[in-house]
């Protein structure tokens, strides 16, 4: 097999191929978004008179490739685990829109349900992510680099949102 014929299959491959990524992302959420006064979460607290560590859980996406730069995929984002309290808060999901216009750029947008509490009653509401990635290692077909993400909701007439960074995985 030729080197224009190789190249030409994983071109192939990536254009109709399944599209996932995993995403480990470190953010904050208002202490608004959180259950019960809990305070602000993330590695580093940025708005709460009583700071309370969270973690946001690992993001995924799964689903094709349009085009050799688009995707459609589901996505379940946003989901963020308070230790202190044992409680497991908030959560996204969606189906969004990925554009690459190059094997080191992605940009993702979607809209869905965005949930406001802890996971066993939150509020629901509607939800939007966006998404933006650079993944400088590439290890055809997949990749590995860094993004950022913001989730923004309006929930039981509130305003909701968290803000991430961190790695991602795209497989």
């Amino acid at each position: 097999m030729t080197a224009a014929t190789a190249a030409s299959a994983q071109a192939s491959e990536t254009e109709h191929g399944l599209a996932l990524d995993v995403a480990v992302l470190a953010g904050s959420t208002p202490s608004s978004t959180l259950a019960g006064g809990y305070g602000a979460g993330g590695f580093f607290s940025f708005s709460s008179s009583d700071p309370t560590f969270g973690l946001m859980l690992p993001g995924l996406s799964v689903g094709a490739w349009l085009s050799s730069e688009v995707t459609l995929a589901g996505r379940i984002s946003n989901i963020w685990y308070v230790p202190e309290a044992v409680e497991i808060v908030n959560g996204y999901a969606g189906i969004e829109l990925g554009y690459a216009p190059s094997e080191r750029w992605l940009l993702a947008a979607g809209i869905g349900t965005q949930l406001d509490g802890e996971l066993d009653g939150p509020d629901v509401g509607v939800g939007a992510d966006l998404r933006l990635a650079y993944l400088p290692f590439q290890f055809h077909p997949s990749a590995l680099g860094f993004t950022a993400e913001l989730i923004a909701g309006y929930v039981d007439n509130w305003f909701a949102y968290s803000v991430g960074a961190g790695l991602l995985w795209r497989l």
